[in-house]
């Protein structure tokens, strides 16, 4: 009887110590593979929302002044939902889970596609496919920030705020690029 208390003991404890490390690795590595929910919370500097949400109204006026039926333009309306979407519902924090990077990443793949279809199908001036190219690239290396953060098992809450900010960061400059290719074929064509 006097081990079996003994026993029962023993193995309530390493329960709790393996429950507790469970925790902690949940804590400190929010997207390990041991973690019980792979997701972090970042909450947005609201200087940075309120530059975003400028930005997007200032291309929505831009989108509204030039209505004329080009690819460039369903691109720029196509890409105006795109960048509206990365508000989510709460300006104030951003949750990433896992699914939520998956989403944002086919996101940032399609208007990628976009792009790139856009590139072929219409002819514009060295300035305009430079400013194009610059938007391409730049959204390649969101979709690479966003692969890197699902991949990396071992980024501690300190590293995912700092990377997922980024992100957000990363969004804001892409809108940016592409208002100025948008920009510069609307003052070629004379719109």
């Amino acid at each position: 009887m006097q081990n079996y208390k003994i026993l029962v003991k023993r193995i309530s404890i390493v329960i709790v110590i393996l429950i507790l490390s469970i925790l902690t690795v949940t804590w400190v590595f929010p997207y390990a593979s041991l973690s019980v929910a792979k997701a972090y919370t970042i909450k947005q500097d609201p200087i940075v929302v309120k530059q975003y949400v400028d930005t997007l109204q200032s291309y929505k006026k831009l989108i509204n002044e030039n209505k004329e039926q080009t690819n460039t333009y369903a691109t720029a309306v196509a890409a105006f939902d795109f960048f509206e979407q990365v508000l989510m519902e709460n300006e104030h924090e951003w949750r990433m889970t896992d699914d939520t990077l998956e989403e944002l990443r086919f996101q940032v793949a399609t208007y990628r596609d976009m792009l790139i279809t856009l590139s072929f199908s219409e002819t514009y001036s060295n300035e305009a496919r430079m400013y194009l190219k610059t938007a391409l690239n730049a959204t390649i290396e969101l979709e690479d920030s966003i692969t890197f953060i699902q991949m990396s098992e071992g980024l501690t809450r300190k590293d995912l705020r700092i990377l997922i900010g980024n992100l957000y960061g990363e969004m804001g400059r892409n809108l940016e690029q592409f208002i100025t290719f948008y920009q510069q074929t609307t003052a070629e064509n004379g719109s």
